[in-house]
């Protein structure tokens, strides 16, 4: 008899199999990670000179960012799209789908001509593909999610859920040891005339990894025992927005904190680093390189307290971590740079890793199998937009009018919020 990986009956896969699906499961969200860290690092260092030239060096950085930003816009409603599709047709095929469609937008911005060749043209094109890229990642990293919990016993899905959420920490670090690889190895001219390009590119290569994995796995154990004794929902968007509009609603106020860190470390950061510190691009992207450990070992310890305290009290515990990082990060930021900046990117990836271990573990069981990919994806990318997007656009405008210490205090609002609603969350749940 074929050895499993587990040891509740009906659950669990080959250990083959099952080492498949975590592979699968974390190429889907290194590529994830990988995309929006590149193109977070080369809208703040590059697309400002290289699309919006005319604008000067604050209004391209905005123009810029607002272009990073109308991603998350469409990963709503590719979210709403695959999601749909996934609580229909199965996982496994949205899965292999949103891959062909991210890699078709990643080759395409890679490609694309700077203003300088083709004037008001490469800036629409920037923003049509950026979109391409946000529609397909809508129904990525909740897909990428389910496919690990959905073949685990419920008492180890906590554990599981690291190997998606390391795949994420992988395409951070992979992003910033490409550019900084790019940039150490170039002047700042060619870097800027076609050097960012290499990054974007050998992140179709993993795309095509991605791909060649995926296409060996198999539909998730749950959804195809749901399929066996009930039938699909004709319109899971419109069952899970009538039966569970409150748990939506919760789920997206508990993942707006952890995109919110997660943002101002990855994009936002970047260009204060730039702009207000005057570190030098290499000096950035080493200190982004060194706190993806940080971020490694933060998943891990969000693994451990979950396990041994429950995803509700892990919750809880990691809040006030957050709470006391959030009034710090700034003031921590701007002491001493480098040291202190890398230190302060470390603190604030490390408060997107450990409570989003806890987060997926409370958001997957809100909803029934037969709508959980739907609910999923609306959920978290309702929660990108609102902590990813609108996060590093509110920080510029917060600083500008207030100071650095009002995004401190903007990133404890969002902990509070989001650590109340997902405790009352956590209480819904049918297995968490």
């Amino acid at each position: 008899m074929a050895k499993t990986s587990g040891d509740e009956a009906g659950t669990w896969l080959p250990t083959r199999q099952f080492r498949l699906v975590k592979l699968s499961s974390m190429a889907g969200s290194t590529v994830e990670s990988y995309d929006f860290a590149v193109f977070g690092s080369i809208a703040a260092l590059a697309f400002s000179k290289v699309f919006f030239p005319s604008l000067g060096p604050v209004a391209g950085s905005v123009a810029s960012l607002a272009i990073f930003s109308s991603a998350f816009l469409a990963r709503m409603v590719g979210g709403v799209f695959f999601g749909q599709f996934g609580d229909r047709l199965g996982r496994r095929r949205v899965l292999i789908a949103t891959l062909i469609l991210m890699g078709i937008g990643t080759l395409g911005v890679a490609f694309l001509p700077g203003a300088a060749a083709i004037g008001i043209m490469a800036p629409v094109l920037l923003l049509l593909l950026r979109l391409v890229q946000g529609f397909s990642l809508g129904g990525e990293y909740a897909g990428s999610i389910l496919l690990v919990v959905e073949n685990t016993a419920p008492s180890k899905r906590p554990a599981v859920v690291a190997w998606p959420l390391l795949g994420g920490t992988l395409g951070f670090v992979v992003a910033s040891l490409v550019l900084l690889v790019v940039s150490l190895a170039m002047s700042e001219e060619a870097f800027l005339a076609w050097g960012w390009r290499i990054s974007l590119l050998f992140g179709a290569v993993l795309i095509l990894i991605g791909l060649f994995i995926r296409s060996r796995i198999e539909e998730t154990k749950d959804f195809a025992r749901f399929v066996r004794g009930e039938q699909p929902f004709r319109s899971p968007l419109r069952a899970v927005t009538r039966s569970h509009f409150a748990e939506i609603g919760m789920g997206v106020a508990m993942f707006t904190t952890p995109f919110a860190f997660n943002y101002i470390a990855a994009s936002y950061l970047i260009a204060y680093a730039r702009q207000q510190l005057h570190l030098e691009p290499t000096t950035v992207l080493i200190a982004d390189t060194c706190s993806g450990v940080v971020y490694v070992l933060s998943v891990l310890l969000g693994v451990w307290v979950s396990m041994r305290v429950g995803v509700t009290r892990a919750l809880l515990v990691f809040g006030a971590a957050e709470a006391v990082i959030a009034l710090t990060l700034f003031p921590l930021v701007d002491l001493a740079p480098p040291f202190t900046y890398a230190l302060g990117v470390a603190l604030a990836l490390s408060c997107s890793a450990f409570a989003a271990v806890p987060a997926w573990i409370i958001m997957i069981h809100a909803f029934p199998v037969g709508l959980r990919y739907t609910g999923s994806a609306l959920t978290y990318n309702t929660a990108a937009v609102a902590g990813g997007a609108v996060t590093p656009l509110i920080a510029v405008w917060l600083h500008t009018a207030v100071g650095s210490e009002a995004i401190g205090l903007y990133l404890l609002l969002l902990v509070c919020l989001g650590t109340g609603l997902g405790w009352r969350l956590a209480g819904r749940a049918t297995t968490a």
